[in-house]
């Protein structure tokens, strides 16, 4: 997958990531600590096996003690008889396996007995059998060749409180190293190694691969574990190229005198604790992955795909496809209802749009209009050049009348004015006491040609009746009432003058009147004058339905 640095998949993926290190760090916490604690119990139990392996040899040597100790016991040893002493000796050997030879000697080591029956054979030296008689205990030598056998034995000796000859008896034998080595072999755990040394340094036992490494000496990095100065453990690489964590007893610890190490494999110590870590952290990578990809292909359904549909639509907006949408429906997404959103506002754009061209058209009809009805007002103003100043006046009270009307269907944003807000606008302007005027009627309200014409008659009759009729004194009244008849969709206005001077018919009709029948007049279903003497009355009727527009 690609991702650039800055998209939100990028940032989405980067935050799990982030979230997920946490997790991770108590992962490797966990294993780390998990592994010192097995690596301190593997060396507990190394030094355990060391110490066990060491309890074993004890328990040998006491054995071969308490055999010494009876052999000193026997009268042919007693009592000097060198053959029948051997003949025991001889017979006593196949029940102790784990001797090669056992014989009685003196002090200058010179061989009372043998179970070989050669008494004239001295293998071992007149050191350690004074040794062996200036100790309570028994002793053990070092790695030696048997003579009787040609096999690698351990020499044993130990002083008796028996005299023969007045001279003080030693007992000694030859332990069989093989024999050793065949019985420590079962305490070995798997990939582990067990190692008996002697003083010297030089193995007697060697478990695995005795035949490799018996009869040679510990290499000198190791001669330090041998002359420790207490048991303990350590890690090393052993000499079969096996890294091992070591427990080791040295010689100076008592009774046995032998250094003994027991090795534990790190591989096989280690193997179920680094499977375990193996698998943990492989569902950990899958769990990661699993994260990440999810926080990938999340922000490219919820986040990348939907503003990418949103992109590309407003880059076909921009670019004049105004049919461009980006077609969501689901309002409870935040993105999505994004889109959704904005297809509203298109849609209302376009609408709005269209709304401007109709009003733009309707404003160059207007404005047409208006233009017509100014030229025809200055045409019937103007018409006769020797009124002067009072032509020009009525020009202007005209194009007022008009700028109110104007005015209102502006409150109304063109759409439609209240019949009621038509006559005030178009009656202020003109009447000093409003209280003459009686208005009365329905709520109408009157589309803008309609509202148009309407302003402009009830200029004039209000002109008119301030110049000739009942506004023309105090005492003179106009009544303004309008009746509906939704049933039939007519609407009658009636203008009616009272108090005023007596009213007759006109010799010709003057300009307001040719205004109010063939000007805006035309705008109604019919307008009719009338002069009865009491006053001058206006009748207009209209449909409701086509004031409306």
């Amino acid at each position: 997958m690609k991702l650039s640095p800055g998209s939100i998949q990028a940032r989405l993926v980067l935050l799990t990531l982030a979230a997920l290190v946490p997790a991770f760090l108590v992962i490797i916490f966990n294993d780390y600590r998990l592994s010192a604690a097995r690596r301190v119990e593997v060396q507990e139990l190394a030094l355990r096996s060391a110490l066990q392996s060491t309890a074993e040899i004890e328990r040998l040597t006491d054995s071969i003690k308490s055999l010494f100790a009876a052999i000193s016991l026997v009268s042919e040893i007693r009592n000097g008889e060198r053959e029948a002493c051997s003949r025991y000796l001889s017979d006593l050997l196949p029940s102790t396996p784990f001797l090669k030879s056992i014989r009685v000697m003196d002090a200058e080591a010179t061989t009372a007995c043998a179970s070989s029956g050669a008494v004239n054979e001295t293998p071992f030296d007149a050191a350690f059998v004074k040794q062996a008689l200036n100790t309570s205990d028994i002793i053990l030598g070092v790695y030696s060749v048997g003579p009787d056998a040609g096999k690698p034995v351990l020499p044993i000796a130990m002083a008796t409180s028996q005299r023969v000859a007045a001279k003080p008896v030693v007992v000694a034998a030859e332990l069989d190293l093989s024999w050793l080595g065949d019985q420590l072999r079962n305490r070995m755990p798997p990939g582990g190694s067990l190692t008996i040394a002697d003083r010297n340094g030089v193995i007697l036992s060697r478990n695995p691969l005795p035949e490799r490494f018996l009869g040679t000496k510990i290499p000198d990095e190791f001669m330090r574990l041998v002359t420790a100065a207490s048991p303990g453990s350590i890690e090393v690489l052993s000499q079969d190229g096996t890294p091992r964590i070591l427990g080791y007893v040295p010689i100076t610890v008592p009774p046995i005198g032998l250094y003994v190490s027991a090795g534990l494999s790190e591989e096989a110590s280690f193997h179920a604790l680094t499977r375990s870590n193996r698998i943990s952290a492989l569902i950990a990578a899958f769990g990661a992955i699993l994260a990440l990809l999810s926080s990938w292909i999340a922000g490219k359904l919820i986040f990348t795909k939907p503003l990418s549909i949103i992109t590309r639509t407003m880059d076909r907006w921009r670019s004049g496809d105004e049919s461009a949408r980006t077609g969501f429906r689901n309002e409870d997404s935040e993105i999505e209802g994004l889109g959704v959103q904005l297809d509203r506002t298109m849609d209302e754009f376009i609408e709005q749009k269209n709304r401007n061209a109709v009003l733009s058209q309707e404003l160059a009809h207007r404005v047409k209009n208006t233009l017509a009805i100014i030229q025809a007002i200055a045409r019937f103003t103007f018409a006769k050049p020797e009124r002067g100043k009072e032509a020009l006046d009525d020009f202007t009270s005209r194009i007022q009348a008009m700028g109110k009307a104007h005015e209102v269907l502006m409150r109304e944003q063109w759409s439609s004015a209240p019949l009621m807000a038509v006559m005030r606008e178009a009656l202020q302007p003109l009447v000093r006491d409003f209280t003459q005027i009686e208005c009365d009627g329905p709520e109408l309200t009157l589309g803008p040609k309609h509202a148009l014409a309407m302003t402009m008659v009830l200029h004039e009759l209000c002109t008119n009746a301030m110049k000739y009729g009942a506004l023309s004194t105090p005492e003179g009244r106009v009544s303004i009432r309008w009746t509906a008849e939704p049933t039939d969709d007519a609407v009658v206005l009636l203008w009616r003058e009272q108090g005023g001077p007596p009213v007759s018919p006109p010799a010709h009709l003057g300009f307001g009147s040719t205004l109010i029948k063939r000007g805006f007049g035309s705008e109604f279903d019919g307008v009719t004058l009338s002069y009865p003497p009491e006053g001058a009355t206006c009748e207009i009727r209209w449909r409701m339905s086509a004031a409306a527009h």
